[in-house]
């Protein structure tokens, strides 16, 4: 059990700096950049994965 927990919070992990190196990259490395870059890239995600619901 212990060893599928940590292998679901280094998927997390993954995914989450994959994420981020993706908003920084494309939105630039300030903070105010990628603040608002994550709001616009979390947002779209967000769509595709309900258009892709249904």
């Amino acid at each position: 059990m212990t060893g599928l927990l940590r292998k679901l919070f280094w998927l997390l992990l993954f995914v989450s700096a994959t994420f981020c190196w993706y908003v920084l990259f494309e939105h630039g490395f300030s903070a105010e950049a990628f603040i608002d870059g994550a709001r616009e890239e979390w947002a779209s995600l967000v769509q595709w994965l309900r258009r892709n619901g249904d």
